[in-house]
């Protein structure tokens, strides 16, 4: 027995003694009172003795027995429970029965242990494959060329591509963009509303068709949306919206209806005079020969315009036919890299690039060039018997020259070699282009030639050069390899993908139908974290904003890339007491938008989120004092870290905004500015979630109602 048991038992065992002794006794009184007895003096006091020995014993014995066989079990079971938690096996002691249940526990134990470890594997391994799922569709559509968002069945954001923000212009129309946000702020809700009417109608009847609809994006293009469903299952809502720009395809068929209508009339034109000079001629056959040869040169002369006006419109149709071939913006030096690393594997040759990396770009479809040169190129390595080839390239305004060396001289004429191998489909490992080279060069605008090089080298060299259009990159088309456009935080791809896809996927794990925000659960809602820098800290007799910084949390996470960072003019100059605290000086504040002009970008970033601040009071009162001139409110709920600090923690000295950071080990940069502060802020912010939930506070109604017991509550501004 343990020491637990022992005491026990100890207790059992002389309350019963004691039971038995006081029994016993008044047994005795009893017999000596009413003369039961006729045994006098020390016999009957032996006799006594011996009874409560024997009760006493069989007292023992029962007790020994009842823990023995019923309570050790079942202490052995509580450890057992015990021992689930801890993953330890139980020591085999004690009767039969308690070590036969002893082994069957061990035995389930051990199961359970290995169906644990065996599940938690599998969960790791989901998690994993989930995240690299992930990862794929972030890549993925981070390169599509159409603008893509994920939303749930109530229009939430889940995901969209940089597309998505090139084509979200306008900085008001930029803030409604965001994770949780809806999409009916970017484009007309009634036309969404449309597409998701229409859209799980045609799902309804099993229809294949796809919602669409023809409008214009924020930024003024005309495009193309298309709602296609991911999952509707009764659980959550899935919903693919893509939205790729057709202007450059109306600007094309409006072209080429130009070229047909104004072909067709300088046919008719021309037609009309071959035929009166042609029914002349046929009606009057005796006329002289001056006017017959001057009908005649009528027809010649028409003849000839009409082919060239054809000749002409078809050149304008085939230009711009050539122009429309789909082209995509790639830097030169990856492409030469692809070439390098497709000519070893598919071809062996060794390509030797240039040292210098070129940050230019190339506007190219990638296979059909890239097959076309590896073709040319590998028919002048074949003819040559030579497998190293040296590329140098020179870069010129507006054109690239790609020179691709190989020791030797053809036996035939260059010219006429080229001209053959442009005239067939480049081909190459099994791959056929279905286009010819030649063709595919032309819609490339590049100009290539074979020749023989002497002045590299003092044995011959074949040089096959091609010469490209090249531009410098835009920064939102395309990033160097080695860079980032976000940081690694707000770029869920990871280091490798250069162009951030924003996403959310907890979003789809929430209940279809939002309970009303009171009841909502601080950990599923969205949250705007902000704060403000003014002029000084008296609103009232006329202090103004000078700059606004905010952050988005959603589902207790920071969205790094969605922030809110904005410095505007006030019409008083900044004190140089609020100067020497955030550091913005008047000079700084030259050139900037008045506040009445920032103000709408920030009150739509906010929208249908709950505002977060530290001694939010503060920031709320200059935005109150700006409702009549802007003619904008901010109605969402509040709440503030400062009060629920001092609600947890009410024993602490100070709930400063940097004693908290300090608490938390967080690590504030960009101390007093403005969004410096939100992002501290927020951290501190999403430490709090928790620890509000430890006190049973998982709503936003409780967390705001446990605001009030704050004696901060007293300030006013």
């Amino acid at each position: 027995m343990n020491r637990n048991e022992q005491r026990l038992f100890s207790l059992y065992f002389f309350s019963g003694f004691g039971v038995i002794l006081a029994s016993v006794s008044l047994f005795a009184v009893l017999l000596w009172q009413f003369d039961f007895v006729t045994i006098e003096g020390s016999g009957l006091i032996w006799g006594l003795l011996l009874l409560v020995l024997l009760l006493s014993g069989a007292h023992f014995a029962g007790l020994k027995l009842f823990f023995s066989r019923m309570l050790e079990p079942l202490n052995r079971l509580n450890d057992a429970l015990q021992a689930f938690e801890t993953g330890r096996e139980l020591e085999l002691r004690g009767s039969t029965f308690t070590r036969n249940l002893i082994t069957s526990i061990n035995r389930l134990n051990t199961a359970y242990r290995e169906l644990r470890q065996s599940t938690d594997a599998r969960i790791a391994e989901a998690n994993e494959k989930l995240e690299r799922e992930k990862r794929t569709l972030a890549t993925l559509i981070s390169e599509l060329h159409s603008g893509v968002i994920l939303c749930s069945g109530e229009g939430r954001i889940t995901l969209y591509n940089p597309v998505i923000e090139e084509m979200a212009a306008d900085a008001q129309v930029k803030a409604r963009l965001g994770l949780g946000k809806n999409i009916r702020g970017l484009f007309d809700a009634g036309l969404i509303d449309y597409l998701f009417e229409e859209s799980r109608t045609l799902l309804g009847s099993g229809s294949k068709a796809l919602s669409a609809a023809v409008s214009y994006a924020p930024s003024g293009d005309l495009v193309r949306l298309s709602l296609i469903p991911v999952s509707t299952t009764e659980e959550s809502e899935a919903w693919l919206l893509i939205m790729r720009n057709i202007a450059p395809e109306m600007r094309q068929a409006a072209g080429r209806d130009t070229l047909l209508k104004q072909l067709s009339e300088q046919v008719r034109a021309s037609v009309a005079s071959i035929r009166a000079a042609g029914e002349n001629l046929s009606e009057y056959p005796d006329m002289p020969a001056a006017m017959r040869q001057n009908f005649v040169g009528v027809i010649e002369d028409e003849a000839g315009r009409l082919g060239s006006q054809v000749t002409q419109v078809l050149g304008e149709y085939e230009q711009t036919y050539r122009s429309y071939w789909p082209k995509d913006p790639v830097l030169l030096s990856e492409f030469l890299q692809n070439f390098r690393q497709r000519a070893a594997s598919l071809t062996g040759l060794e390509v030797t690039l240039p040292d210098a990396h070129s940050a230019n770009i190339i506007r190219v479809d990638t296979y059909a060039l890239l097959l076309t040169l590896l073709s040319l190129q590998t028919r002048i390595s074949e003819a040559l018997g030579e497998k190293s080839v040296k590329l140098h390239v020179t870069e010129r305004e507006n054109l690239c020259e790609i020179r691709m060396l190989t020791a030797g001289m053809l036996r035939e004429r260059n010219e006429q070699l080229l001209q053959r191998w442009l005239a067939e489909k480049p081909s190459l490992a099994g791959s056929a282009h279905p286009v010819e080279a030649g063709e595919i060069l032309d819609r490339h605008d590049a100009e290539v030639w074979i020749k023989t090089n002497r002045e590299l080298s003092d044995a011959p060299q074949t040089e096959l050069c091609i010469v490209l259009p090249s531009e410098k990159p835009a920064a939102s088309e395309i990033h160097p390899a080695g860079t980032k456009a976000e940081s690694t935080a707000a770029n869920p791809a990871g280091p490798a993908a250069s162009r951030p896809v924003y996403y959310d996927f907890e979003i789809f794990l929430q209940s279809k139908t939002s309970p009303e925000l009171a009841d909502a659960k601080l950990s599923e809602l969205s949250f705007t974290v902000f704060d403000l820098e003014t002029t000084g800290l008296n609103p009232s007799i006329g202090d103004e904003i000078i700059s606004f910084g905010g952050i988005r949390i959603l589902n207790s996470r920071l969205l790094t890339h969605d922030t809110f960072d904005a410095l505007c003019k006030p019409s008083r100059p900044v004190s140089p007491e609020s100067t020497a605290i955030h550091g913005i000086t008047n000079e700084m504040l030259t050139g900037k938008p008045p506040v009445t002009e920032v103000l709408p970008a920030f009150h739509a970033w906010c929208e249908n989120s709950v505002l977060v601040g530290h001694n939010i009071a503060f920031d709320l009162r200059f935005l109150k004092m700006l409702e009549k001139r802007s003619g904008l409110s901010f109605t969402q709920p509040a709440l503030d870290t400062l009060l629920l600090s001092s609600v947890l923690f009410p024993d602490a000295e100070a709930h400063g905004l940097e004693v908290l950071c300090a608490k938390f080990g967080i690590t504030v940069k960009g101390r007093h500015s403005a969004l410096g502060d939100a992002i501290a802020t927020a951290e501190v912010f999403a430490y709090l979630i928790p620890l509000l939930a430890e006190r049973g506070i998982t709503t936003l109604a409780q967390a705001r109602e446990l605001s009030k017991d704050s004696h901060f509550n007293m300030l006013k501004y």
